[in-house]
């Protein structure tokens, strides 16, 4: 899975269903983008684990595998 996608999704779902704010969300895009950059840079990629019951927001779990 493609990380850009998967921080796209978690910006909106901060922004629209948490409510936080443009700078916390702008803080938030700033940290994950040199999280991607560090992630291409060593060819990992985001598999899904588990996901979480729908109560406690129902996003999924990721962890990182390298494509090597």
């Amino acid at each position: 899975m493609e990380i850009a996608a998967t921080i796209s999704s978690f910006l909106t779902h901060v922004r629209v269903e948490k409510g936080l704010s443009s700078n916390t969300v702008s803080a938030y895009r700033r940290d994950l983008l040199k999280f991607d950059a560090f992630a291409r840079k060593r060819k990992l990629t985001l598999e899904p684990v588990t996901r979480q019951p729908r109560r406690s927001g129902g996003l999924p779990r990721w962890a990182l595998s390298s494509e090597a």
